[in-house]
């Protein structure tokens, strides 16, 4: 809000500076530096509001756990868990996956968009089981994906921006879907998705308006793509992204703005500035794999 005590006082301070200057110019500069105070003050309370924000979804997260059941009738036993997933749903929830060491898959929390994968878009608070055969599982932004021990991946949930991988935008999907054959790796972005095949081919789907899936484009995709070879891991940003091959080198793509200047070496022809709908100004991206200098 503005503070008018605030801006009369700036105003003479500016006034007295001045002297014999222009009086209306030092009227706008008074009027600058008080509405400069006044961003300050109004991110600071945004600042706090997002904090307030963080400790909801930790508090919901940790009834949550609380909550449920260390086992259930179905089946389910917290003491038999190998490997773990969960992702804030960004609506102050939270959602979790499982693997048993069955390799069955269970989820509970938060189902808005259908991300517990049990055919339904009800929230838990106790495990429900979501398929079996799993041995590894990746959440994203309300989204999931799971490899089966047979190499077929499957991925269900939030799917506004095609991150799901199944050809389609904007629905939602409470079931598993089947996605890709012959998987050795996946990770699930906040709006996309990356997977590794057995022959190293890395596949990406998704959001793609800051050139996260590193295909040369800035193209959603509905489908999976191939946009490098002779890769291991690969692990997805906010709105970036890296991998790394067989030699052990390190690529990076997507919004370069907040990357340390010494991390990596850009080819001006591979960075393309936009500018986008105001909510993150103006940006450099990178639409291609390009190799990390490390410092």
């Amino acid at each position: 809000m503005r503070r008018p005590w605030l801006l009369l006082l700036l105003l003479v301070l500016v006034l007295v500076a001045c002297g014999g200057q222009d009086e209306e110019i030092a009227l706008l500069e008074a009027e600058v530096i008080a509405l400069e105070a006044e961003v300050v003050h109004l991110q600071s309370e945004v600042f706090g509001l997002q904090s307030e924000i963080f400790d909801l979804q930790s508090e919901n997260s940790e009834l949550l756990i609380e909550n449920a059941a260390p086992s259930n009738d179905d089946g389910f036993d917290i003491r038999t868990v190998i490997h773990f997933s969960h992702h804030f749903d960004g609506l102050g929830g939270v959602f979790m996956l499982f693997i048993l060491a069955d390799n069955s898959l269970w989820s509970w929390g938060n189902n808005w968009a259908g991300q517990l994968g049990d055919g339904t878009f009800e929230d838990r608070l106790n495990p429900v089981k979501v398929m079996d055969d799993v041995v590894s599982v990746s959440t994203g932004y309300s989204h999931a994906m799971a490899i089966r021990t047979d190499g077929s991946l499957w991925g269900w949930g939030f799917n506004n921006n095609g991150q799901i991988g199944d050809g389609t935008i904007g629905e939602n999907r409470p079931e598993p879907m089947m996605i890709l054959d012959d998987v050795v790796y996946v990770a699930a972005g906040r709006l996309f998705t990356l997977a590794v095949k057995s022959d190293g081919g890395l596949y990406a789907w998704g959001s793609n308006w800051l050139g996260q899936l590193g295909d040369g484009t800035t193209a959603h995709r509905l489908s999976p793509v191939r946009v490098m070879e002779n890769v291991v891991s690969a692990s997805p940003g906010y709105n970036t992204a890296s991998a790394i091959d067989a030699d052990g080198a390190t690529w990076a793509w997507g919004d370069i703005s907040r990357w340390h200047s010494n991390w990596v070496s850009v080819i001006k022809s591979d960075v393309i500035e936009l500018s986008d709908d105001g909510y993150y100004g103006r940006v450099a991206i990178v639409t291609r794999p390009v190799l990390v200098a490390l410092p």
